[in-house]
C-alpha cells in the first residue's frame, strides 16, 4: 500500500483499527457453529447463521432480517445478502446493501434485506488505536493483531462458546 503524503498514512492508522478490530470479530463469529445469543451490551460481538454452512453446504437462505435488528446509532454489522445476492453492511445504525442488478453494482440504505448469517456490535464510541510502523500491510496487521489488541486489553477468547 502506498501513501502520498503523511496525512493519508496517519489516516489510514486512524481507520484501520476498527475494521481490522471488525474482521477480527466477523472471522472469529462466522467461524464458530454455536451462534451467540442477541446480547445488548455496548461493544459485545453477536451473531447468527454460519458462514460454513453458508459456503459449503450452500444454505444461502436468510437467517436473520435486518429489520429484526435495532437500528440505533452505533450498530455496526456485516454479512452476505440472501442468496449470495449481495453485501450488507451497517454503519452506525444505517444499513447498506450492495448488489450487481443487471450486471450493474447496485449500491441502496434499506431495512428490508436478509442474511443466511450476519455479525453485529453496538459500538457507540470507537477507541483509536495507533498502529505500529510495522503493521501497514495486510499480512503485518494480521500478524500483530492479536498483540494489539491484547495491549489495548481485549480478551482474545471471548467469545466464550459452550462445550458442545
Amino acid at each position: 500500500m502506498m501513501f502520498r503524503t503523511a496525512r493519508q498514512l496517519s489516516r489510514s492508522r486512524r481507520m484501520l483499527a476498527p475494521v481490522a478490530l471488525t474482521l477480527l470479530a466477523f472471522a472469529g463469529g462466522c467461524a464458530s457453529s454455536h451462534p451467540a445469543k442477541v446480547v445488548s451490551s455496548a461493544g459485545m460481538v453477536s451473531w447468527i447463521g454460519e458462514m460454513h454452512r453458508t459456503i459449503m453446504e450452500g444454505k444461502t437462505a436468510a437467517q436473520v432480517h435486518l429489520a429484526d435488528l435495532p437500528t440505533t446509532p452505533g450498530l455496526n454489522a456485516v454479512g452476505p445478502v440472501e442468496g449470495l445476492a449481495g453485501e450488507i453492511t451497517v454503519i452506525d445504525g444505517v444499513a447498506h446493501v450492495g448488489e450487481v442488478r443487471e450486471d450493474r453494482l447496485t449500491s441502496s440504505r434499506r431495512a428490508d434485506a436478509g442474511a443466511p448469517f450476519l455479525v453485529w456490535a453496538n459500538v457507540r464510541e470507537w477507541a483509536g488505536q495507533e498502529l505500529p510502523p510495522d503493521a501497514l500491510t495486510a499480512d503485518s496487521l494480521e500478524e500483530r493483531l492479536p498483540t494489539i489488541l491484547h495491549n489495548a486489553g481485549f480478551d482474545l477468547l471471548l467469545p466464550k462458546l459452550p462445550n458442545p
